[in-house]
């Protein structure tokens, strides 16, 4: 896509990519070993998809020259069907064993989603927006991954985790100097 990054954007990407890999440091103080781990297996092949797809965003949103709002229902609509089969596989019984609970945080997460995705394909839109910058800021999700797992299930280690998402977070800010 013709992007170049600046010396000092590289060195965020640097810094980020070394805060990830110092995760892999906190993981084996809980027992997770990342080369034998199937689950480290999925999260890289689901982060290199997730780049493919910015990258496709990218495309169509700026090469293309589709409207943001255009993009985020075609996504809709593919995660639906895409989703669709695993939902009767789930009412079957044939898949998981919980109960479906009706919640009222449920909507809530849904309209974050809807409203954090079309903020991504409006960032898309604009001139000189680089996937090699939006996509780690995206990343930055990882702060609600945190700080709910840290409320909701008493996270171990939260010292040398915090301290990795600082150094993360740190890189971001590095990113977007131009």
């Amino acid at each position: 896509m013709g992007e170049r990054p600046t010396e000092t954007q590289w060195w965020g990407v640097v810094i980020i990519l070394g805060a990830f890999y110092a995760f892999t440091f906190v993981g084996k103080m809980e027992g997770i070993h990342f080369h034998r781990d199937r689950w480290v297996g999925f999260m890289i092949v689901a982060t290199l998809l997730s780049s493919c797809s910015a990258l496709y965003d990218k495309h169509l949103l700026q090469s293309r020259s589709f409207d943001p709002a255009t993009v985020q229902c075609w996504f809709t609509i593919y995660l639906a069907i895409i989703l669709t089969p695993f939902w009767l596989l789930w009412k079957k019984g044939w898949i998981g064993t919980h109960k479906f609970e009706w919640r009222w945080v449920i909507p809530g997460i849904g309209l974050s989603l809807l409203v954090a995705d079309f903020l991504y394909f409006e960032a898309l839109t604009r001139e000189g927006a680089l996937i090699s910058i939006i996509s780690p800021l995206r990343r930055c999700a990882i702060l609600v991954s945190f700080f709910g797992a840290m409320a909701a299930w008493k996270e171990k280690n939260f010292r040398p985790k915090l301290l990795c998402i600082l150094v993360l977070l740190t890189g971001v800010v590095i990113l977007n100097i131009r």
